[in-house]
């Protein structure tokens, strides 16, 4: 939007623009955690409004919102290897930030602390609690449609279940980040 020279959005009007940026600035302020329940409260609304009248069409806002929301979380519904892969990450980042909370002296934040946390605890829960419920009431508001993600979440749930923790060696020895900090503490 801000690079002219590429133009997408030259030959807008004014308000054509700015219905366009509140669109996008919406879709990205789905991936935001904290309405992650607003979100499926609106799937169970559409849902028991499709039940009265399966005609109805959902906003398509509101479709964006949940489609941009539904691939920031589609780790979870990848093939096992690729969704534990992500799970990594996803902890990485949360102990990253912990790590950085206790250099501070500050308090660490919930799920954040990797000596009190483990990976699979946090996964699973990520599944249970978030994604799964997602996932299972996009399902219900369009039957049919998820089968195979749906499926695909079931067998990660239950790769999780199996394992003591998702890669013992990053858990063992950390994070880059807290190598960093660790070796910075030294100096």
């Amino acid at each position: 939007m801000c690079d002219r020279d590429v133009g997408i959005l030259e030959g807008l009007s004014s308000t054509q623009y700015y219905q366009f940026r509140s669109s996008v600035s919406k879709m990205i302020l789905a991936t935001d955690m904290t309405r992650h329940f607003e979100y499926i409260n609106h799937l169970k609304e559409f849902s028991a409004r499709r039940d009265e009248d399966p005609a109805v069409e959902m906003d398509k806002q509101l479709a964006m919102e949940l489609m941009v929301k539904c691939a920031d979380v589609s780790h979870v519904v990848k093939p096992v290897e690729v969704a534990r892969r992500w799970a990594l990450r996803v902890t990485d980042e949360l102990f990253d930030q912990g790590d950085a909370e206790r250099c501070m002296g500050m308090e660490v934040s919930p799920n954040c602390d990797r000596f009190a946390t483990s990976r699979v605890a946090l996964a699973t829960a990520f599944i249970d609690y978030l994604a799964g419920p997602l996932f299972t009431n996009l399902a219900a508001a369009f039957p049919g449609a998820l089968e195979a993600p749906l499926l695909q979440l079931a067998a990660n749930r239950a790769s999780y279940a199996l394992c003591t923790d998702l890669d013992p060696e990053r858990a063992r020895e950390g994070s880059l980040l807290r190598q960093h900090l660790d070796a910075d503490a030294l100096m």
